[in-house]
């Protein structure tokens, strides 16, 4: 494979379009050969972030900004469930199409959890911030602190969670989007069965991506249909394969701690 382009963080000043910083990841954080380095969540108090590698068997990354230290956690939890079917609108694609691992992420609102699933998966698990983002620690240390918090109703793409605590996370084979009460810092709690806040069959097939807008304290996502795009030359092709992007207010980040 062609390696020129390495796994990089790139911090970029929206007001000034200045490049503040360029790393580029180690070869043992994020294997040049295989990483996909995914979706992220920022603790901007403590400059870490962390990070999902989709690429591979899976994994977490993080990355302290103050430091430049990075660690990577791999394990059981980031990998997929082999046995688990992807049925998408009456279609099965059975166990082998969309084999991504670690996949969503996301971080309590007090920024003591990282929160995530692999995509081919129903598991949805925690582990301490502070443990991922320690480099001193041992994989097996690391692995010891992991905590399966759900079974969910459907695989998912993209997490997030709110100032509330209150934790989105979209269904793949459900075009739903469900929440879960994940304010409850407590050490081995578990989340409460998931409410699902919408479900429409034609407009919200492959939940993606979660995101905020502050000025209007609102919650978006995007529905993008990838089963799709994966598995059909006609993808585009008419309006039932459009993007989409939806808008709930109420919601603010977990960017402003818990509320």
């Amino acid at each position: 494979p062609d390696n020129s382009h390495r796994p990089k963080m790139v911090i970029i000043d929206l007001n000034t379009n200045e490049t503040l910083s360029n790393f580029i990841f180690p070869n043992h954080i994020a294997p040049y050969n295989s990483s996909f380095l995914n979706d992220i969540a920022v603790d901007p108090a403590q400059q870490i972030a962390y990070i999902s590698d989709a690429g591979g068997s899976g994994a977490l990354i993080s990355y302290n900004r103050l430091t430049n230290q990075t660690t990577r956690y791999s394990g059981v939890s980031t990998s997929i469930d082999v046995s688990y079917r992807m049925v998408i609108q009456n279609i099965d694609y059975g166990t082998t199409n969309f084999t991504t691992p670690a996949d969503g992420i996301a971080l309590s609102c007090s920024f003591e959890w990282v929160y995530f699933c692999p995509l081919h998966s129903t598991m949805l698990y925690r582990i301490p911030a502070k443990v991922l983002a320690n480099s001193s620690l041992s994989m097996a240390s690391m692995n010891e602190s992991v905590q399966k918090v759900a079974n969910r109703p459907s695989a998912a793409d993209g997490l997030t969670i709110t100032s509330k605590g209150l934790l989105f996370a979209g269904g793949l084979t459900t075009a739903s989007v469900y929440t879960y009460d994940a304010s409850n810092d407590d050490h081995n709690a578990r989340l409460n069965s998931p409410k699902t806040l919408y479900e429409d069959e034609e407009t919200m097939v492959w939940l993606d991506t979660f995101a905020f807008n502050e000025q209007h304290d609102s919650i978006l996502w995007s529905s993008n249909m990838l089963n799709r795009f994966f598995t059909t030359d006609t993808y585009g092709s008419d309006s039932s394969t459009r993007m989409r992007v939806f808008e709930l207010k109420g919601h603010r980040p977990y960017l402003y701690g818990c509320e």
